[in-house]
């Protein structure tokens, strides 16, 4: 069995704190990538040198502040391999997360994105009531990309990272592939672990940012222009059954 190749897209800002942690779970792995990329939303803190600090196969690109997902579409520009994975800079991973995915890309060619389950670090008591997960840990199979390998022919023949949302950029891109029928594949295990902090750009909502409602209904419309809206596209359904919804 041959793994394919596999690069991994970082993008920073403004989180020297947590992104040496965040590369670190990336070079771990029990099967290490082949280049790391950290892509800097232009950082005013020590991010770049505290990323610049690994070497090879880190590699570490510098861009103006244009948003997390213009800057994981510069890292995917660069990259040569057969596969790519995504991590956010405060986020981390699991040891064997990379070898999971990366093997059933080798086993499956029918399968072109790996989507494990994420856990949830950091949630307040409060937050925790707002979930809905299947068991008693904050672990949960939902729309995320630092719990996602993809084969680079996807975000070579199809669209990119939508770079207009400064939020949801992860949701709009994964109802884009079930709709263009990309196949994905859920594997249960845990594939990141997503940490909770205020002030972190996801927690963080500005005037004119798209709401989770519009990013739906964004879907809603592609699918009536193309004259399918009469087919069942929940936004989980990429889930097996049982499985938690998001959290709304």
């Amino acid at each position: 069995m041959t793994r394919p190749t596999v690069s991994v897209v970082i993008p920073v800002r403004d989180c020297a704190e947590y992104i040496a942690r965040a590369v670190s779970s990336v070079l771990d792995q029990s099967v290490p990538p082949d280049a790391v990329l950290v892509v800097d939303d232009g950082s005013r803190d020590a991010s770049v040198a505290v990323a610049s600090r690994f070497g090879p196969p880190v590699t570490v690109i510098s861009t103006p502040p244009r948003g997390a997902a213009a800057a994981r579409n510069r890292g995917i520009r660069e990259t040569t391999t057969a596969a790519v994975s995504f991590l956010d800079a405060d986020d981390t991973w699991p040891s064997d997360r990379l070898e999971r995915h990366l093997d059933v890309l080798s086993e499956r060619d029918d399968v072109d994105i790996v989507l494990g389950a994420t856990r949830y670090i950091g949630l307040s008591a409060r937050e925790r009531k707002r979930y809905r997960f299947p068991g008693r840990e904050p672990v949960a199979v939902v729309m995320f990309l630092g719990a996602t390998t993809v084969r680079r022919s996807v975000v070579r023949d199809h669209d990119v990272f939508d770079e207009s949302l400064r939020r949801f950029e992860d949701w709009d891109w994964f109802l884009r592939m079930r709709e263009l029928g990309v196949a994905i594949h859920v594997d249960a295990a845990v594939a990141a672990e997503y940490r909770r902090r205020p002030g972190s750009a996801s927690q963080t909502t500005l005037p004119g940012d798209a709401t989770v409602h519009e990013v739906l209904k964004r879907s809603l419309d592609r699918r009536r222009t193309r004259g399918v809206a009469s087919r069942t596209l929940d936004p989980l359904s990429i889930v097996p059954p049982n499985t938690p919804g998001a959290p709304w």
